[in-house]
């Protein structure tokens, strides 16, 4: 797995903390996401029901199962990239490079990266 040193501004008290980019998730990775995400999904899903937020105004990414996305990682058209910090996964993002080009005048047929989820 390739990997990097990077620094990050933690929210809850602005301090800056280091933290690691992943730059080649493998599926393994997407089920650690899945289990150390679920449970504060799920809390934010109880806290809009009790709000009575219409699930429409929902964010997308809550129903979201990381497990469901591992296999996306078997593909040499996709990657993933992850941050961790203090030992857990603060943010993912999977990616796809096949079959998308460019469609616009100056840049047509060129080979796009399409973010898939984030």
């Amino acid at each position: 797995m390739s990997s990097s040193a990077v620094v990050i501004q933690r929210r809850s008290d602005q301090e800056l903390v280091e933290a690691t980019l992943l730059r080649e998730m493998v599926p393994n990775d997407l089920l650690v996401v899945e289990s150390e995400w679920a449970v504060e999904r799920s809390r934010i899903m109880q806290l809009m029901l009790t709000a009575g937020i219409a699930r429409d105004q929902w964010p997308e990414s809550l129903h979201w199962d990381w497990r469901g996305k591992a296999p996306m990682l078997r593909s040499l058209a996709a990657t993933g990239f992850g941050l961790t910090c203090e030992q857990r996964f603060q943010g993912v993002m999977l990616t796809r490079t096949a079959p998308y080009q460019a469609r616009l005048p100056g840049d047509k047929g060129k080979p796009l990266v399409f973010v898939d989820y984030i």
